[in-house]
């Protein structure tokens, strides 16, 4: 996983913003905040700077590798942007597994929110949705040229949709007709209806198929489209 470490170079009392640097380091770390606390030993260990935010990137990773260098090295190899784009995605599944699994858990003991369907039925889905976000976020990074681009479009394409088309924060039903149609293609709106029939009502597998049957589909696509985008050159 890349971290981006924003630092002053040194420890005065009264920091000047405008002399913040950064530098990148690549963490294997199994969570997040392991990777924070690695990433900030390293610095205090090897420097004398004042570290001042720790940032994971996501889906901006491609676009750090691509700026630094580092991408020419897969560039070259033999291997396929298949292999490559799924390489950059397995860690973050893994990461995303371990913060459904964290929702979850306070979720159910410290907020007591019900799980009346199959725990197993909304594990599976809520896996299922991350894919479908992780697709989403690699093919915001073969279209974007640099990570501050990569921020923007997923700033734009993420998070206003997932606000105010998902059925979140206002009711699908309430919207105008245009904005309803712009929401079927919102993948968390299909999220949040299977989540909801799972967890609240306590239905079977049987009765979100359809939810299913369209994240899998946008999985599918987003992946293919990823692959298209991926441009084998220097």
């Amino acid at each position: 996983m890349i971290y981006k470490v924003f630092y002053q170079e040194t420890k005065e009392r009264n920091p000047r913003r405008e002399q913040t640097k950064s530098l990148y380091l690549d963490i294997d770390a199994e969570t997040e905040l392991e990777g924070r606390i690695q990433a900030r030993q390293i610095i205090e260990k090897n420097t004398a700077y004042n570290i001042e935010f720790i940032e994971l990137l996501s889906e901006k990773a491609l676009e750090y590798e691509k700026e630094t260098g580092t991408m020419e090295v897969l560039l070259v190899s033999p291997l396929k942007p298949i292999y490559i784009i799924l390489a950059k995605a397995i860690p973050y599944l893994l990461l995303s597994m371990v913060n459904i699994a964290t929702i979850l858990l306070l979720s159910y003991f410290l907020l007591d929110v019900p799980i009346k369907g199959s725990l197993l039925l909304l594990v599976s889905v809520s896996i299922l949705y991350a894919i479908v976000s992780l697709c989403l976020g690699l093919l915001i990074s073969t279209v974007a040229d640099t990570q501050q681009a990569a921020m923007l479009i997923s700033g734009i394409a993420l998070m206003l949709p997932i606000m105010l088309l998902s059925g979140m924060m206002f009711p699908i039903e309430n919207m105008p007709d245009i904005l309803q149609w712009f929401s079927h293609i919102v993948p968390a709106k299909w999220y949040i209806i299977a989540v909801k029939d799972v967890m609240i009502k306590g239905l079977p597998a049987v009765s979100i198929l359809k939810e299913i049957g369209i994240l899998s589909f946008m999985a599918v696509v987003l992946v293919f489209l990823s692959v298209k985008r991926f441009k084998i050159r220097l």
